[in-house]
């Protein structure tokens, strides 16, 4: 994959921001096991009038008609050299995807991880953090860096799974001026965050603030000028049933 519909790929998508829509999704199987997944989906940009003239313009310079892409990255590539053994295991078991396509106005970059036990999704995600300090953090350079709340702590015991996420108390106005503040507010005016749990058997219980409970599902969603801005705390426990 050429390095230029990386560069383009991150210019756009941090110039539709308003626009984005960002997926965090955990399924949890019966024995344990499963998959985490963030999804990052830009397709608004194809909307855009000044934005496809942008794409246009850059597949122009490329000999090319449209953008049309889909194609697995490989993320372990973006590890450092003295990464341990334990965390290129980890790495290799990532599967990222970017899919752009003009004439399909898809824009969807995804990665996920299969996990064999709730507490390697804690291990993945410091993994996913050594991706972005190195230099030509791709993908992960995107998805990551905070877009996430990535500090969270996994746990299952019995039929619980639990997140916990500490406090970070940083008041964005206290290390941002004002003309920044208003920025990052107009560009995430319109964006959103959501979480979405699939559980093997029915949910008993949920406690996560403003959690939406439906069968075997909890979606928890908010704008995600809210996420970053009020640092509100998604962690919390579901309690589900053998079926």
């Amino acid at each position: 994959m050429k390095r230029w519909i990386f560069g383009l790929v991150a210019i756009l998508a941090l110039s539709m921001t308003s626009c984005l829509e960002m997926m965090e999704e955990i399924t949890l199987n019966r024995d344990g096991s499963g998959i985490y997944e963030l999804k990052f989906d830009m397709s608004a940009l194809f909307s855009d009038p000044f934005m496809a003239g942008m794409m246009a313009e850059a597949m122009q310079e490329e000999g090319a008609d449209e953008i049309e892409i889909d194609s697995m990255i490989n993320m372990a590539s973006n590890l450092s050299s003295d990464a341990t053994a334990r965390e290129r295991e980890l790495a290799n078991r990532i599967e990222a995807r970017l899919q752009m396509s003009q004439s399909k106005e898809l824009g969807l970059m995804s990665i996920k991880f299969p996990f064999e036990k709730v507490s390697e999704i804690n291990e993945f995600q410091q993994v996913f953090s050594k991706m972005n300090e190195g230099d030509g953090g791709g993908m992960s350079g995107l998805m990551g860096g905070g877009m996430t709340p990535n500090s969270s702590v996994f746990s299952l015991d019995g039929r619980t799974l639990t997140r916990s996420i500490p406090d970070m108390d940083v008041d964005l106005e206290d290390v941002l001026d004002d003309e920044t503040m208003a920025m990052m507010k107009m560009m995430f005016a319109d964006a959103s965050w959501s979480t979405t749990y699939h559980l093997p058997g029915r949910v008993r219980n949920c406690d996560i603030e403003g959690a939406e409970v439906d069968g075997k599902t909890v979606v928890v969603s908010l704008p995600f000028l809210e996420l970053i801005e009020e640092q509100p705390n998604m962690g919390g426990s579901i309690t589900f049933r053998r079926r």
